[in-house]
């Protein structure tokens, strides 16, 4: 609202900024000479003609709204306040809705006490910065310092203003509180307050300084600027320090509208730093400082995880190698330690050395596949990284077997000894587990490593012949499997045949069976016999299971025969041939004598004499002596016996000589047989 003249008048300047308007109690229309750049909003010259009450039970807030100008930068604002009475208030700047203050307050002054006439007031806003266009409301409030007394400001119609920024503004009470600046509408007058406001360019002589990039990481290259707006051409360097220490300069280099210094910033530790920018001045501009944060935080890392050998042998030593570098931007070279596992569990750790670099070598990973991790544990500079799953792969360590027996070539049925020696790499230990022996398909048997590593296996059972035989080792969780051959050589065992005969000495005629026995070891003997009477071969007969051969044997002739049995041999046993057997077969006593013209000897003729007749043809003799004589046998081979006082008939033929005692007696006995029938029947003829 608008008061008529009470006689007290509040004029409201805003402004002063670099020029000499800052200081009270000038005339209400001086106007204020500027540096070249600058811009002011000045009503001064026009005639008072209203005036508005300053108080809480009037208007506890009065202000004038402003257009910023193309110069944004608010330097500061006068105004000059009558008070007939001592009065409490403040300057306040708020941007401008169109009916009401907005946001929160861009400026606030301390609390000022007017008492008096025509009183200067000035508030240096410290180059408030306003947009280009936009509108705010310079006001003067009573309300934060209870409102004590009474103040009146100057207005004058608009008609009597060529200002068309802005309108005077007034917020009256009694509902009037802070809280309303933002959320009430204000009244509008027909007047605009007496003021002036002063606006400029950062000034030259303003440094700004910043950094390009906040926050970085350690080890990144960092650029400063240090920039002084002016449309001069400053010279000299701008000096950046990290607290008191110097980092560097950089001279400024002119370009349109600012002169501006570049530093670039390296090994920056961790942390925050506080910068300042100091430009030295020349003898044109003076000297200024600006000062702002660098944040540096810790650098990322990369840690990748390898191996000196994958795949390894068991036992065998594997180096793990680490190695740690920093994520660009980062850079530099990382400390401390890293940590290996497997499976949670760890394998050991190891300090970086001066390459980023940590190796552990370790010899107690097992066959298999082992998935290892590496973790850097951090430094101040760096942040802690793992490494992505590294497979390290264990193979059983390499083995060799040599194969051979305790004696090749060996007998059938001999006891052959087989050794397997498996050997290994020096450092997986010795091989353990079983080695089976085999030839071809078939499996001969098996034998457990001992602590040397070796294992045994004995058999008898090797036919004759060769044998390839192969001894396999099936591993151990250490030790691969392995294999080996060897040519075992089985001969032929000996044999002792020996023959028999079913009758020695056999009649004429009479049948003879030849048996056979072949003897061998081990096992049965397989194969034929043949059987010989000197170089006549009698037949062949196939060994039975038993060992033996029987041959029938054809009628052998009468007399000695020299017979053998020959075993022909298979794939285990040796031929033999037993010793020659002697056969005897003896003569028939009744076949004709082969003596004389082959007729019986010492028949009596009818026609002879009592004495039986004389010797025939066949050499037959006789003898009336009165002791038995034996004659001289005749072609046939054979002699008539005689007793003395016999019957001159009664004469014997005496038995052929023979090797064998039996046949003897055998002989004797058919003479005495023959020597009974003749005497009957010369009995039965003399009756």
């Amino acid at each position: 609202m608008t008061k008529t003249s009470l006689g007290m008048t509040l004029l409201l300047c805003a402004a002063c900024f670099a020029s000499g308007c800052q200081e009270q109690g000038r005339g209400l229309a001086e106007r204020v000479t500027t540096a070249s750049q600058a811009l002011s909003i000045d009503t001064l010259a026009n005639a008072i003609t209203a005036v508005g009450r300053l108080s809480n039970d009037h208007e506890p807030a009065l202000g004038q709204v402003i257009t910023a100008p193309t110069q944004p930068i608010l330097k500061s604002f006068t105004f000059i306040v009558n008070a007939p009475v001592t009065s409490v208030f403040r300057a306040e700047v708020y941007a401008w809705s169109g009916t009401q203050a907005a946001g929160a307050n861009l400026f606030e002054s301390a609390p000022v006490t007017g008492s008096g006439a025509n009183q200067n007031f000035t508030f240096d806003t410290g180059n408030l910065s306003l947009t280009t266009g936009a509108q705010y409301i310079l006001f003067l409030t009573t309300l934060k310092d209870a409102g004590t007394g009474d103040g009146f400001v100057s207005a004058l119609p608009k008609s009597a203003d060529s200002y068309t920024g802005g309108d005077m503004f007034v917020l009256e009470s009694p509902s009037a509180s802070v809280a309303t600046w933002t959320t009430s509408a204000w009244a509008s007058t027909t007047s605009h307050l007496v003021f002036r406001a002063y606006f400029d360019l950062v000034p030259s002589s303003n440094l700004v300084a910043s950094s390009l990039a906040t926050p970085s990481v350690f080890g990144q290259p960092v650029n400063w600027l240090a920039t002084l707006a002016t449309s001069g051409s400053p010279t000299g360097n701008v000096t950046f320090t990290d607290g008191v220490t110097a980092l560097g300069s950089a001279p400024l280099s002119a370009q349109t509208g600012f002169a501006q210094a570049s530093f670039q910033a390296l090994a920056l530790a961790v942390g925050t730093h506080a910068v300042t920018a100091q430009y030295g001045g020349d003898v044109n501009f003076s000297p200024r400082s600006a000062s702002f944060s660098q944040v540096v935080q810790q650098a990322s890392t990369l840690t990748a995880l390898g191996s000196g050998s994958s795949p390894s042998n068991v036992g065998a030593a594997v180096t793990l190698k680490a190695t740690v570098s920093p994520l660009s931007p980062g850079a530099g070279l990382a400390t401390g330690s890293v940590t290996f596992t497997e499976a949670g569990g760890t394998l050991g750790t190891s300090n970086l050395d001066g390459s980023g670099i940590a190796t552990l070598t370790v010899s107690s990973l097992g066959l298999g596949q082992h998935v290892i991790d590496a973790t850097y544990g951090g430094d101040t500079n760096f942040e802690t990284s793992t490494s992505a799953d590294f497979e390290q792969t264990v193979n059983a360590d390499g083995t060799t077997l040599a194969l051979g027996s305790s004696a090749s070539p060996a007998a059938f049925h001999s006891n052959i000894t087989f050794t397997a020696i498996v050997s290994q790499g020096a450092a997986s230990g010795v091989p353990t587990g079983t080695v089976i022996f085999e030839e071809g398909a078939n499996t001969l048997g098996s034998g457990d490593l001992d602590g040397t590593g070796a294992a045994i296996f004995s058999t008898t059972a090797l036919s004759g012949g060769n044998h390839t035989i192969t001894a396999l080792y099936g591993g151990d969780p250490s030790h691969a499997p392995a294999s080996g051959s060897f040519m075992q050589v089985v001969t032929p065992a000996a044999t002792l045949t020996t023959l028999a005969s079913s009758a020695n000495p056999a009649l004429p005629g009479q049948v003879i069976v030849f048996s056979a026995a072949v003897a061998a070891t081990g096992a049965a003997a397989t194969g034929s016999v043949t059987f010989a009477d000197g170089a006549l071969t009698l037949g062949t007969s196939l060994l039975a299971d038993n060992g033996t051969a029987m041959l029938t044997s054809p009628a052998l002739t009468p007399g000695a025969h020299a017979v053998t049995a020959a075993y022909s041999g298979d794939g285990n046993f040796r031929a033999s041939v037993s010793s020659s057997l002697l056969q005897q077969v003896t003569r028939d006593p009744f076949a004709p004598s082969d003596a004389g013209a082959g007729g019986e000897t010492g028949e009596s003729s009818d026609a002879g004499a009592d004495s039986g007749g004389s010797a025939g043809a066949s050499g037959d003799t006789s003898a009336d002596a009165g002791t038995a004589s034996h004659g001289d046998a005749g072609p046939g081979g054979s002699t008539d016996i005689s007793r003395a006082g016999a019957d001159s008939g009664c004469g014997c033929r005496a038995a052929p000589r023979s090797p064998a005692s039996g046949a003897g007696l055998l002989w004797l006995f058919a003479a005495l047989v023959v020597s009974e029938r003749r005497s009957r029947r010369k009995r039965a003829l003399s009756s």
